[in-house]
């Protein structure tokens, strides 16, 4: 993920600079996200599943 969203730009030591740093904060917002919907979809399936 962190890879395609610096637009995979590499060099010798794998990512480049500043694209590094955008491709992870992408890729911890994205999985950010997926948790905080596996919160919510937890918590309404165990609420209808009472």
């Amino acid at each position: 993920m962190a890879h395609s969203a610096a637009g995979g730009l590499t060099t010798a030591d794998g990512i480049a600079g500043v694209s590094e740093l955008s491709g992870y904060h992408a890729a911890f917002l994205v999985s950010g996200a997926i948790c905080g919907i596996s919160a919510l979809a937890s918590l309404l399936l165990r609420r209808h599943a009472n």
